[in-house]
């Protein structure tokens, strides 16, 4: 097609922490320019005050924090990629400024890791703002749920007018699928996350050297550590027999004395850490898929939340290739994944979204 593309979701290095937003939208922005060769821009939308904003920047940027210098490499990354694939990107907080843009633009595509979570409904997201003329399509778009929850009964009311603008749906879990046709009235497809889209070998070229043990097992649990975390910790120590343990550390408890703990990475020594680890234990999403990617052995932690409710991301991810059993089992971390195998069945779901999203930007 000829025109402008807009593509909508979150890339902020702001928020160093979110690894898996940020490669994400990454993965988006090759992908797309692998496909299509005239402008395009990448919206990051995250709608807040400028007193939040400010507050943001005071709590995070102070040189006494950590999170200085991981930020600054992290932006030079984001820059570098949009530089590489002339995207131009821009980080815009206020509706009215997407309204102005719009009419600039042919195609407009969101979809992000829990974008369409209830809990952080905005109309944007599902890309209802702009004139009818403009064609709206929905990539991996994410919304760990099953059923409409109580607490969100209003979120999901208002997200089933925003859904009717869309020509195209597809989202990344499966578990959502239902839900989603039952509130939109179309049919939806389910692809794999834009991370899984790109080879291993080119993630491995963002990758940042960070010191660390030649044998480690990373533990990034980045819902929250507590003090029952350290003997799932010990006990996976104890089954592979790798004793250093690189432990990740963004929220909870810092007491863990006896492990190498880490507060603020960039985002490609987090990919260092997931590629040079012997085992990667997790409660990330993304850090899960990376672990495919670089073909790891791993298990995860889940974490509820009962502000947030049901979360299936895990078991979306999992259980359509044969790895369910790594979820919260305290003896998978003996049972060795066969990526062989894993890849054949990989492979048919690679592809499939491989041509979904070259259909959504060509048609």
């Amino acid at each position: 097609m000829s025109g402008k593309i807009l593509i909508l979701s979150w890339c902020n290095a702001d928020n160093v922490m979110n690894y898996g937003q940020i490669l994400q939208a990454i993965a988006m922005m090759q992908l797309v320019r692998s496909d299509y060769d005239g402008e395009i821009d990448y919206i990051s939308y995250h709608p807040r005050t400028m007193k939040n904003k400010i507050r943001c920047i005071l709590e995070r940027y102070s040189p006494l924090s950590g999170h200085l210098m991981p930020y600054c490499k992290t932006k030079e990354m984001i820059n570098k990629v949009c530089k590489e694939n002339n995207v131009k990107l821009y980080q815009i907080s206020n509706a009215h400024k997407l309204e102005e843009m719009s009419s600039a633009y042919n195609l407009m595509i969101c979809g992000s890791d829990q974008i369409w979570h209830p809990r952080n409904y905005f109309p944007e997201y599902f890309l209802d703002f702009g004139n009818d003329a403009i064609v709206r399509k929905s990539y991996a778009a994410s919304l760990p749920k099953s059923s409409i929850e109580p607490q969100f009964a209003s979120e999901y009311e208002k997200m089933r007018k925003s859904l009717e603008r869309l020509d195209y749906i597809s989202v990344r879990e499966c578990s959502s699928k239902k839900l989603i046709e039952t509130l939109s009235g179309k049919n939806v497809d389910i692809v794999l996350d834009p991370t899984f889209l790109i080879p291993k070998e080119q993630w491995e070229t963002l990758m940042e050297y960070i010191k660390i043990p030649k044998r480690y097992i990373f533990v990034y649990i980045p819902n929250g550590m507590d003090d029952s975390i350290e003997q799932k910790i010990n006990q996976l120590s104890s089954a592979i027999g790798v004793q250093n343990i690189v432990i990740l550390m963004t929220r909870g408890n810092n007491g863990f004395k006896r492990y190498k703990t880490i507060k603020f990475v960039t985002v490609g020594q987090f990919l260092y850490l997931i590629k040079h680890a012997d085992y990667i234990f997790t409660s990330s999403f993304h850090a899960a898929v990376f672990s495919i990617i670089m073909k790891k052995q791993f298990s995860c932690h889940t974490v509820y939340n009962s502000e947030q409710g049901e979360d299936t991301r895990f078991t979306d991810l999992l259980e359509p290739l044969g790895l369910d059993t790594r979820i919260d089992n305290d003896t998978s971390f003996i049972e060795h994944i066969n990526y062989n195998k894993l890849s054949k069945i990989l492979e048919e779901k690679l592809n499939f979204s491989r041509k979904t999203l070259n259909k959504i930007i060509s048609a």
